[in-house]
């Protein structure tokens, strides 16, 4: 009876280090939990870093529209500068007039004289 009695204790402790293994299992399931969480945030951080790409990618982009926008600004300038050189244009075609003008007055200057030289002549 003594050896049942000491079998059943050693049946006792074989349970309870069953339940040992029991619980130890349980903390290797909890364990794997924990890790494929610690892989999600590690997925997690890694979309966090693909997002600052994204918006350093956005600054770029508002760099780049913001240098479209001086572009823009530039041609504006190019196109005043057209329009002052045909003002230039328009201001040598009127000094040309200027010219002329002079060119006519000095040949009424020049009738004035022939006709001077004909009253001269006739009295």
């Amino acid at each position: 009876m003594d050896e049942f009695l000491a079998n059943v204790v050693m049946m006792d402790e074989f349970l309870a280090n069953v339940v040992m293994m029991d619980e130890f299992l349980a903390n290797v399931v909890m364990m794997d939990e924990f890790l494929a969480n610690v892989v999600m945030m590690d997925e997690f951080l890694a979309n966090v870093v693909m997002m600052d790409e994204f918006l350093a990618n956005v600054v770029m982009m508002d760099e780049f529209l913001a240098n479209v926008v001086m572009m823009d600004e530039f041609l504006a300038n190019v196109v005043m500068m057209d329009e002052f050189l045909a003002n230039v244009v328009m201001m040598d075609e009127f000094l040309a007039n200027v010219v002329m003008m002079d060119e006519f007055l000095a040949n009424v200057i020049m009738m004035d004289e022939f006709l001077a030289n004909v009253v001269i002549k006739v009295i």
